[in-house]
């Protein structure tokens, strides 16, 4: 029996067992590694639903706030200032990290909130997120389309519809403006430089002859005009680019006008 198993090992098999397991288990391993990173880059990337909730303040007063839920966890009352709203026989309290947006409005872009503090929780469908070009995120609900200072909605279907036309439309004409201000444009001033340095160079190299001096003038006013046309059709483009905005109402009731131009997207998740 022992001589058996002495020759079986002699023949290398186990090894080779051995060997196949390794591997075997390795790409599980990889497997798994590779569905964990999509199960939290899925669940980092893909929006979270926006809540709608009443905020007890510490001064007793209350506050509707509206944001993503981005974080939770669990404290010690020590450090914590709002401890009146936590259970007294509780060493601990939840709180959650909201993602409230609208930096240009509140000045803040995130917000600590008790849960114990939070009353009246709602997920409202009508709550839209805007990605905006600048001031991050922003959250309130839809009201109004204007354009040209005239306002074109009617019902809220429609008025959402028309707003993401609109934005739509917006985009294409924002694509268009930066493929001519940074490839058309861009290569205009690039070849005005390259016109630039030439002449410097026949300066340099002291030549008084006229003719190479008149192809740069030439060359430069083809170049100007070109520039001339550009800019002129630019100026169409963002005088449509910015002929439309949107009038939105946010937590606390008020309501705020955003141009379509500060618009990237526009989503009710």
């Amino acid at each position: 029996m022992i001589r058996n198993i002495k020759n079986w090992f002699d023949t290398g098999t186990p090894y080779i067992w051995l060997n196949a397991g390794a591997v075997s288990l390795s790409v599980l391993m990889v497997i798994g590694l590779i569905g964990l990173i999509t199960v939290r880059g899925f669940g980092h990337f893909w929006p979270d639903q926006v809540r709608a909730f009443d905020y007890l303040e510490q001064d007793g007063t209350s506050t509707r706030i509206i944001g993503e839920l981005a974080e939770k966890e669990t404290v010690s009352k020590s450090q914590i200032e709002h401890k009146a709203m936590a259970p007294e026989d509780d060493e601990t309290i939840e709180r959650y990290l909201f993602k409230i947006g609208n930096r240009d409005i509140t000045g803040l872009d995130f917000r600590w909130v008790l849960k114990s503090a939070i009353h009246n929780q709602s997920y409202p469908r009508d709550l839209m997120i805007l990605e905006r070009r600048e001031w991050g995120n922003f959250y309130g609900y839809l009201k109004q389309v204007k354009q040209e200072n005239a306002v074109i909605n009617s019902d809220e279907q429609s008025t959402w519809e028309l707003f993401q036309s609109l934005l739509h439309d917006n985009n294409e004409i924002y694509a268009v403006i930066r493929q001519i201000e940074k490839d058309e444009i861009g290569a205009i001033n690039y070849k005005m430089e390259r016109l630039r340095l030439r002449e410097r160079g026949l300066q340099l190299d002291n030549v008084h002859e006229r003719a190479p001096y008149d192809d740069i003038i030439q060359e430069r006013q083809r170049l100007q005009t070109e520039y001339d046309v550009l800019t002129e059709k630019l100026t169409g483009l963002y005088r449509d680019f910015n002929n439309a905005s949107i009038s939105a109402d946010v937590a606390d009731g008020s309501t705020v006008e955003i141009p379509l131009a500060k618009i990237v997207r526009a989503y009710r998740p």
